[in-house]
């Protein structure tokens, strides 16, 4: 008889319309998930976090998720101007070998949302240079309410 799988309590897993299938992390306290995301110009897997308690999603997280999904692609111009904004690139730069883009477009091509965690009234999105940028520990999140850019922080 294993007696750690007897002391740990069992996983709590569940399905949403929207979500799909997601876990509850009694660690973090927040449910996780990843599923494809299909909203344009995204079409890829992408992990998520759902930030509530034990009791699960409510409407709010759910409208929150589709209001994004609704929204996404016209936030994109204003995302990349952000994100652009936060990173500040200067011609040094280009000299250390480091992502140097002239413009919030070229910025946005540098960049691939890596995940989303969900709030009851927001969501914070988390970008990343792409892989071929080499600088694989900076990050970006974006913070989004009611369909408007509200924050942004980048740390490597």
């Amino acid at each position: 008889m294993n007696i750690w799988k007897w002391l740990r309590p069992s996983p709590i897993i569940r399905e949403y319309p929207v979500f799909g299938r997601v876990r509850f992390s009694r660690r973090l306290s927040l449910w996780e998930g990843e599923q494809e995301i299909h909203f344009p110009p995204i079409s890829d897997s992408i992990l998520f976090s759902i930030e509530c308690g034990e009791s699960g999603p409510t409407e709010s997280h759910q409208q929150v998720f589709e209001c994004l999904k609704r929204n996404y692609d016209g936030l994109t111009a204003s995302i990349a101007g952000e994100l652009y904004r936060r990173y500040s690139p200067t011609p040094e730069y280009e000299a250390e070998h480091m992502p140097y883009p002239r413009s919030a477009s070229e910025m946005w091509s540098m960049v691939k949302l890596q995940s989303l965690t969900i709030g009851a009234d927001s969501v914070e999105l988390l970008y990343a240079f792409r892989p071929e940028m080499k600088w694989d520990d900076a990050m970006f999140t974006v913070l989004v309410e009611d369909g408007k850019i509200t924050g942004s922080t980048f740390g490597d």
